[in-house]
């Protein structure tokens, strides 16, 4: 019994190693993970903050904007999923040579990233953005919409569908016609997603951007609903496209960590 004990535990180590000496496990991997949600969170709250005055606009073109530019930034580093929703959706259907150990470390620099980025504007935004209007910095339920869960669910499910779909189509699928587009066709999906859902639920599509806002708020309303729903839109969306329109791979470079990236 021990001798298995101990053979198991010197395997343990050895994958432990090999996942460290991965190409794909580098640091700067990592770090453009969390520079990338910190700055989302923070420009996108930021840029909904001013919606309070300016209209919805602002804060679908602000969140849009700074999501498809921080993709055209970050993609070649890590892939810029910036969102534990798409991390989780490639590990689910095997791309981007997600790992298990891979997307942990991606999920937990998104989530550190997003709640620095929360607590920069908890401080910074004035207090009457928050009180007059919650939904545009914290990402939570208005007062509308918090007595129907069902339906924070379902605009949850829906654009987090919508927007994981689009990745995959824009940033896996190599015959793709759009593919150097790709980032700004993210951005674009979210400023939607944002016009459609922003009034009433916050318009997150973002489990990083709901969890760490509703720490640094200290509101938890509709929060495990929303969570639960963006995860599995991201899953069914990325799932629907890769064996519903049929994910086509470059054959010369089809397990290179670049081969996903936008181009």
């Amino acid at each position: 019994m021990s001798q298995e004990g101990g053979g198991g535990s010197g395997q343990w180590l050895k994958d432990a190693e090999a996942w460290v000496e991965d190409k794909r496990l580098k640091p700067s991997t990592f770090a453009a993970e969390f520079i990338g949600s910190f700055l989302f969170q923070f420009l996108g709250g930021s840029a909904a903050s001013n919606a309070v005055d300016a209209g919805l606009t602002t804060a679908a073109l602000g969140n849009g904007a700074a999501l498809a530019l921080l993709v055209y930034s970050m993609a070649g580093i890590s892939g810029a999923h910036l969102n534990p929703a798409v991390s989780t959706a490639m590990l689910v259907i095997g791309e981007d040579d997600m790992s298990i150990p891979k997307w942990g470390i991606y999920v937990s620099m998104q989530l550190f990233g997003a709640l620095m980025g929360a607590v920069f504007l908890r401080y910074l935004c004035p207090d009457t953005a928050v009180v007059r209007n919650p939904f545009v910095t914290q990402g939570i339920l208005n007062e509308g919409v918090s007595r129907n869960l069902a339906g924070l669910g379902i605009f949850e499910f829906v654009m987090t569908f919508t927007l994981v779909f689009v990745i995959c189509a824009v940033a896996l699928d190599m015959k793709s016609g759009a593919r150097q587009y790709g980032p700004l066709a993210v951005g674009f999906v979210y400023a939607a997603g944002v016009y459609c859902e922003g009034p009433y639920t916050g318009g997150s599509m973002n489990p990083a951007r709901t969890i760490a806002a509703a720490i640094v708020y200290a509101n938890f309303t509709g929060m495990w609903i929303s969570i639960i729903c963006v995860m599995i839109g991201g899953v069914a969306g990325a799932f629907c496209y890769k064996h519903l329109l049929r994910i086509e791979h470059n054959p010369a470079n089809s397990r290179d960590f670049s081969a996903s990236r936008y181009v």
